[in-house]
């Protein structure tokens, strides 16, 4: 057996000896030795990545998520850097991976796409069948654009990421194992995440 401490200080479960959790151990340990070498800038870009591209909420209502996405980025949005040399530096200490010629959805679709099993349905009148009464389906009762709308009134701060999100290269970068785990980190210590371990976002075989 053998134990690792999140980068964050808090020690995690025991590990088992071989398999998943000696590499989750590996990663953990690769996170604390890069976490000195990271400025506040650096960590909240790691943070709103992590929240906007590897995280769903699961709460109760949409605005109870929506204030929940407030109270997650507030601390970080005004710490986004300008300019794109934060993610080349994070590039190349192995928390990020940048790919300038990917194609990515916006962020408004990834999260109305995301959160739309919580939009409350609407009745309209489905594609004529002939010969049969007009038939009926349910349909989400807000569009993307109504969604966002709500989204950015009820959580300033992500109207202000979603402003500057293409001005960065936040759409062309995703997490590495150690970016996650560092993310993961801040969050937890942060009390902002439930339930919700480092393994199920590292998606390891």
């Amino acid at each position: 057996m053998r134990s690792a401490r999140s980068p964050a200080g808090q020690p995690s479960a025991p590990l088992s000896e071989a398999g998943d959790n000696d590499r989750v151990a590996e990663i953990l340990n690769q996170a604390i030795e890069v976490l000195p070498r990271l400025s506040s800038a650096d960590k909240s870009i790691l943070v709103i990545l992590f929240v906007c591209k590897n995280l769903t909420l699961i709460d109760a209502s949409l605005d109870n998520i929506f204030v929940r996405y407030e109270n997650i980025l507030r601390p970080h949005v005004n710490g986004i850097p300008k300019g794109i040399g934060a993610f080349e530096y994070l590039d190349g200490i192995g928390c990020i991976n940048v790919n300038l010629v990917a194609d990515h959805f916006p962020l408004s679709q990834r999260f109305y796409e995301r959160y739309t099993p919580y939009i409350p349905k609407k009745e309209v009148d489905a594609p004529p069948v002939p010969g049969h009464a007009q038939p009926k389906m349910e349909v989400p009762s807000m569009n993307e654009a109504d969604f966002l709308k709500r989204l950015e009134s009820v959580s300033p701060s992500f109207a202000s990421l979603h402003s500057v999100w293409n001005d960065r290269l936040f759409p062309n970068t995703t997490l590495t194992s150690v970016g996650k785990a560092i993310a993961h980190s801040i969050l937890e210590s942060k009390g902002s995440l439930r339930n919700a371990p480092l393994e199920i976002f590292l998606a390891l075989d």
